[in-house]
C-alpha cells in the first residue's frame, strides 16, 4: 500500500471512532438502569412514545400496540391521555399524558401518572412514590440525584392544597408533588431541557 493509501486508511479509522456513539433509548416499561444521572430525557421511551413525536407518529404507534389506547384531552385538544388496556379489553387507568406545545410539531412534555406506575419497571415506579421526595433516600440520590431547584406552584393552606415542582435540570425531569384533601399524588414529567 502506498503512502496515500495509508493516510486514507488512517483517516477512515479515525473518523469511525470520532462519530458520536448512538445512545440506546431507555424503555421505561422494560429497562432497569442503575441510574439516570448522565442521561437525557430525549433517551427515554414509554410504550415507544418519546419526546418529539408528531400526532401522526403517536397514532401509528398506538395502532401497533394493543396494550394502550390514546384519547384526545378534552380540556386541551393538543394533548392526549394514554390508557392501559385491561385484560378484559376495556380502557383501564391513564398511564401518561402527552402534550404538544402550540406551534410545535413534536411532543414537548410526557407526564407519567401515578395511576400508571404498575406499567413501569421497579426503579421508574419508585419515582412515583413518596421516596422521591425524601432527601435522605439513598435510592433517589443515586438514581436521579438531588433536585436542582423547586417551586411551589399552588399553595392554599385553608383548603390543604399545595403543588410543588422539583426540577432535575441536568436530566430534564420534573417531579410534581400534589397535596389535597383527597390525599397526595406524584407525577413525573419529562420535557425538552429548554422547556422546563
Amino acid at each position: 500500500m502506498n503512502r496515500v493509501g495509508n493516510i486514507k486508511s488512517m483517516l477512515l479509522v479515525a473518523m469511525t471512532f470520532m462519530q458520536p456513539m448512538a445512545v440506546n433509548a431507555i424503555e421505561l416499561t422494560r429497562d432497569e438502569p442503575a441510574t439516570l444521572i448522565g442521561t437525557q430525557v430525549t433517551d427515554y421511551k414509554f410504550y415507544d412514545m418519546k419526546l418529539g413525536l408528531t400526532h401522526r407518529e403517536v397514532w401509528a404507534i398506538l395502532k401497533e400496540n394493543p396494550n394502550v389506547i390514546g384519547v384526545i384531552d378534552g380540556a386541551n385538544p393538543s394533548g392526549m391521555y394514554i390508557y392501559k388496556v385491561n385484560t378484559d379489553g376495556y380502557r383501564g387507568n391513564a398511564v401518561m399524558h402527552l402534550a404538544w406545545a402550540p406551534r410545535e410539531q413534536g411532543i414537548g412534555t410526557i407526564t407519567l401518572l401515578q395511576s400508571g406506575s404498575e406499567s413501569l419497571k421497579n426503579n421508574f415506579a419508585r419515582l412515583l412514590t413518596a421516596e422521591v421526595l425524601d432527601e435522605s433516600s439513598g435510592f433517589r440520590n443515586a438514581f436521579i440525584g438531588k433536585p436542582d431547584r423547586f417551586q411551589v406552584l399552588l399553595n392554599v393552606p385553608s383548603r390543604n392544597l399545595q403543588h410543588t415542582a422539583y426540577y432535575y435540570d441536568k436530566i430534564g425531569l420534573k417531579v410534581m408533588h400534589k397535596r389535597s384533601p383527597l390525599g397526595e399524588e406524584i407525577e413525573l414529567s419529562i420535557a425538552k431541557p429548554d422547556s422546563m
